[in-house]
């Protein structure tokens, strides 16, 4: 270490000594409870609880194999949306029920998805759906059977 930071080393010690000794020198104003509205505190001496907890039994058991209703998933979402960044805007609620209009060079045709689900067998999966600020325990955490068409098969009946 050279000369010079050995020097500010000494004197930045020196600084912080210095004023933690001031401070400890310096007289500390006297304070009364009444400055701050407070009153003496008293003892007071309590007896211990002598009822015993009752043995609790039960078990704790989670299945990701369950789905739940898409009306509960969508209630639960619906209400953490409009507690988090406000409800859906009407649009996307009008665009569940809206048929998908597909226009090939062969052919075009409209369906909806349910109706497509009927001619071309629906496929389902079971994801899992979770709020990124779902507490441990929150109701917002849910596995969904999810159903839909595939697209592959609304090209193939396209004809593309």
């Amino acid at each position: 270490m050279n000369k010079a930071a050995k020097t500010i080393g000494a004197t930045v010690g020196s600084a912080t000594l210095l004023g933690a000794a001031m401070m400890a020198a310096a007289p500390m104003p006297f304070v009364s409870n009444e400055d701050y509205g407070l009153e003496e505190a008293s003892l007071e001496t309590t007896s211990a609880v002598t009822e015993s907890i009752k043995e609790v039994r039960g078990a704790f058991a989670f299945d990701q194999t369950t789905t739940v209703a898409t009306a509960s998933i969508v209630e639960v979402f619906n209400k953490a949306a409009a507690t988090l960044c406000s409800a859906m805007p009407q649009y996307a609620m009008d665009a569940q029920g809206r048929p998908v209009c597909v226009k090939s060079p062969n052919t075009s045709f409209t369906a909806t998805v349910d109706e497509l689900s009927d001619e071309e067998g629906a496929q389902s999966y079971i994801i899992g759906c979770a709020c990124a600020t779902n507490a441990p325990g929150g109701g917002a955490i849910v596995n969904a059977d999810v159903q839909g068409v595939p697209f592959a098969s609304i090209v193939a009946r396209a004809g593309i």
